[in-house]
Order: structure tokens, then sequence, then C-alpha cells
């Protein structure tokens, strides 16, 4: 680290980076990259696009053991809760007054460090960060418990269209391809199959990310629906500038809203099987068969009407 940007961690203390910290949560594929691009568009804040800790925090029990996925219940779901009664867990409750405040320090210094060599106009004591972490958004209780004085920015999202477009990126030539390995399109048992299991998977990250927000101070917690983002951009990005305290005037809002709309992005960049895809909600109606919106009621209809989705 240079020593310009050593002298300026030390002056910008681990409990300064905690309130300026903003954990950007919810589930892949709920526009989080645009609301990311929207929010640091203002010089204020800085950017950290999915640094995966939650991921690596919060693995599945069933991954962990190397079996198919299965309806396990959120008290089962992750590792991190269906061992932290066996002592010899490092993470275990036994030990919890010993890793917490270690990994507090270990989070905070992490982002601090980024917050100070990120190339900025604005000085380290008028920056905001936001972490996009949709993949980690399993761990949102762990996080925000060691860290309660961040904000939490909950993203929401139909999970119907959320699989829907999970779906799309695992045909053949997707944008997700680079990850993905797949040369032929998905028999239905295949597409099924897949369905149900990312299905599972967002309902144990919604959940999870609700009981954190249900847990959390209420002066540093919001929920923006992706589809009330969508249909009133500037009305619904205005609040969540205020509530980060990054001053941003009506006409700047509706500027950087117009700008990024989904209608801006080059033709050739969105559709089915790239990143931009669509910014329609409720596609799942026309693009997943009868069998699929079934499936999909069965896992995710108690969770997708707590937070107000029709059926």
């Amino acid at each position: 680290m240079p020593l310009r940007s050593a002298i300026a961690a030390r002056m910008y203390s681990l409990r300064a980076t905690e309130r300026a910290t903003t954990w950007m949560l919810g589930s892949p594929r709920s526009g989080s990259t645009w609301l990311l691009n929207l929010l640091s568009s203002h010089p204020s804040v800085i950017r950290l696009n999915e640094p995966l800790i939650g991921a690596h925090l919060g693995v599945y029990t069933s991954d962990a053991i190397g079996v198919p996925s299965a309806e396990l219940g959120d008290e089962s779901a992750l590792l991190f809760e269906s061992s932290k009664d066996r002592s010899d867990y490092f993470f275990s409750d036994r030990y919890s007054h010993v890793w917490r405040p270690a990994l507090q320090r270990f989070l905070l210094t992490r982002i601090r460090t980024q917050i100070v060599e990120t190339p900025s106009e604005r000085p380290v004591r008028d920056r905001r960060v936001v972490i996009k972490e949709p993949n980690g958004s399993q761990a949102a209780e762990l996080i925000l418990g060691v860290l309660p004085s961040s904000r939490l920015l909950v993203l929401a999202r139909d999970g119907r269209d959320v699989v829907d477009s999970v779906l799309d990126a695992h045909q053949p030539n997707s944008w997700a391809t680079t990850v993905i390995k797949r040369d032929a399109m998905m028999s239905p048992a295949e597409r099924l199959n897949l369905l149900r299991v990312q299905s599972l998977r967002w309902v144990a990250r919604t959940r999870a990310v609700l009981r954190a927000f249900e847990r959390h101070d209420p002066s540093r917690r919001y929920l923006v629906r992706y589809e009330d983002l969508l249909a009133r951009t500037s009305e619904a990005l205005r609040p969540i500038f205020d509530w980060m305290q990054v001053p941003m005037t009506g006409e700047a809002v509706a500027d950087i809203s117009e700008r990024l709309a989904f209608e801006k992005v080059p033709a050739a960049e969105r559709g089915s099987g790239r990143f931009h895809r669509a910014a329609s909600p409720g596609l799942w109606r026309h693009n997943l068969t009868a069998d699929e919106q079934r499936e999909a009621a069965r896992v995710m209809g108690p969770t997708l009407a707590s937070l107000g989705y029709p059926d």
C-alpha cells in the first residue's frame, strides 16, 4: 500500500468504515448490477462488485457434503447453521466470542483499504461504499450480525422471473458460458430440476435477507422492489440516496435514471442469452411451462406472498 494510502487508512477508523458501508443483498438476476451502476454514478459512492465473501461464508450444506440439493429447513440449509453446535467447527457458537470480533475486524479492514485506495476526488471521510453481493446473500444474518452499524439495502424481485433468467443463462452460447459449460439445450427434465434447485436457492437467500432485515436497525435498512425501481426509477432511486446520506438533486437522479435505462443498452447487447436480457417483469408466465410454473409456485409460493407478489 502506498504511504499516503496507509496513512489515510490509519486515520479512517473501522467504525467510520462500518457506517459508510451499504450491503446490497437479494438474489442474482434481480437487477443488482443496474442498481449498483445507478448508485455508483455519484462520485462519493465506491462500488464493490460481488466480492463473494458472503458466498464463502454462506456455504450450502448440500454442496459441502456433495449431495443433490434438498429441501432443507432454514436451520440446516447453510453449513454455518447446521454446524454451529459442534464445538470443533471453526465458527461454532461456543467460540463466537473469539471469531465474531475477529471477523468484524477482517471485513472492515478489507473494506477500508478499498475505500482508501480507490481513486476519487472526494475526501475519504465523505465516501460511501456499496457492496453488491447477491450470490452471498444467504450469509446476510452472519454479515449484518457482526456489522450492525452498516446499512442493508435489500433488492427484491419476483423469484419466478429470477429463475426464468437463470434458465436462459444456461442455454448454449449464453453470456454465462464462461462459467456454465453447456453444448446442447437442456431436456425438460433437466430444466425442471434446475428450476427446482434455483427456486430453493432463491427462497433460502430471500428468507435469510428478510430475517436480517427484521433484526437490523430500522434507520439503517431499506427494501426496494425491482419492479418498482423499473417502473418509477427516479422516484424510487432518490429516497435511496437520501437514506445513504448521499446528496443528490432531483435533476441529477433523473439524469442518471435516463442515461442508465435498459433502453439505452445497445440492441446487440440485450435479449435472450445476453447479460442484459429483458426489463420486463412477468416474462416467466410466457417462458416457463405449466409444469415449471407449478413447481415454482410450490417451492416459492409462501415467500413470494410475503413480498407481495401475486400468484
